[in-house]
């Protein structure tokens, strides 16, 4: 009885080492990308996702000179002046095309990349990629807003819902 009891409580530590083991071993996330299967592609393939410009500042992607810059063209209405590479664009409308499909309260599960376009580029910092893409899948307000957000004492003046993002390009 005693010898029962104990082969039980091995194999519930057992299980419970073997399910520790293979989350932590699945977890194959990296700081700027996380590996997924998509419907894009049959085989699994590595997603970038984009950062708000508080986390990339957080993480230390941007600095505050970076972000003065960005601040300047965006508050301003202006963008850089270099322009994207194609590849680059695309493979940013396809991210955003999989963060629509997979949102976890709202998926828009027939977004395509297609979908998406780029409509501002603030420029490029170290591999950092400083951009605003539409968001075909949401209904504006009829009024411009009026937003401000602080990042690192830098404001930002918004009139939508939209907001400037970043990408890490690996």
């Amino acid at each position: 009885m005693l010898k029962s009891k104990i082969n039980k409580l091995f194999l519930i530590f057992g299980v419970i080492l073997f399910s520790l083991v293979g989350v932590v071993g699945c977890s194959n996330q990296t700081v700027n990308s996380t590996y997924i299967s998509t419907n894009f592609e049959e085989d699994t393939v590595e997603i970038n996702h984009f950062y708000t410009l508080q986390e990339a500042y957080n993480m230390l992607l941007l600095s505050i000179e970076d972000l003065e810059k960005i601040a300047s063209y965006h508050n301003n209405g202006k963008q850089d002046n270099d322009n994207l590479n194609l590849a680059v664009i695309n493979e940013i409308k396809k991210i955003a095309a999989y963060n629509f499909q997979n949102d976890e309260f709202n998926p828009v599960l027939n977004a395509k990349a297609e979908d998406f376009s780029i409509t501002k580029y603030y420029g490029t910092y170290n591999n950092i990629i400083v951009f605003m893409i539409n968001n075909p899948y949401f209904e504006f307000p009829t009024e411009d807003l009026e937003i401000i957000e602080n990042i690192a004492g830098i404001d930002f003046y918004y009139s939508s819902n939209d907001r400037i993002l970043v990408f890490v390009n690996t």
